[in-house]
């Protein structure tokens, strides 16, 4: 590349093998850190925010406002960390990555729930249900990664 401002497409020729973008590759990393995300986002990421809500002494009735929140941002911060980890390894197809693991996350979170009526009737207050944490955690990577490149 003689231009690091051309698009990366008009001389993918003369890229090396081993540059190259991949779509197989891209595949398997939405894979492999969507799975890793979800693991740490349904079991680690409850798990430390409910030991410290018991540390702070906030566990009395019900679910504590500090749970949900602290759900919400270490939840957010680890599909954060997939999604940039995944975009960054993907070798140009930084959007589509970020994108479909923050889709997957979505998803798999709307299942969770139990659909429409889960968001609307569920346990959880609608802030907590409506936060876009798998959104905001695409568009933060993909700002990221093009924010490292350039």
């Amino acid at each position: 590349m003689t231009d690091r401002f051309s698009p990366p497409t008009t001389e993918v020729k003369d890229m090396p093998r081993s540059q190259r973008p991949s779509w197989l590759r891209s595949v398997a990393l939405v894979v492999g850190f969507s799975l890793v995300a979800l693991a740490l986002a349904w079991f680690v990421a409850p798990l430390v925010a409910g030991v410290t809500t018991q540390l702070l002494g906030l566990g009395a009735e019900g679910v504590p406002a500090l749970f949900l929140v602290l759900d919400i941002a270490l939840s957010t911060l680890v599909f954060f960390g997939a999604c940039y980890c995944a975009a960054r390894l993907s070798r140009g197809h930084v959007v589509p990555v970020a994108v479909a693991i923050g889709v997957i996350g979505a998803l798999v979170y709307f299942v969770q729930v139990g659909g429409v009526s889960g968001y609307l009737n569920g346990e959880f207050p609608l802030w907590y249900t409506f936060f876009p944490s798998h959104a905001a955690a695409a568009v933060a990577a993909v700002l990221a990664v093009k924010r490292g490149e350039s």
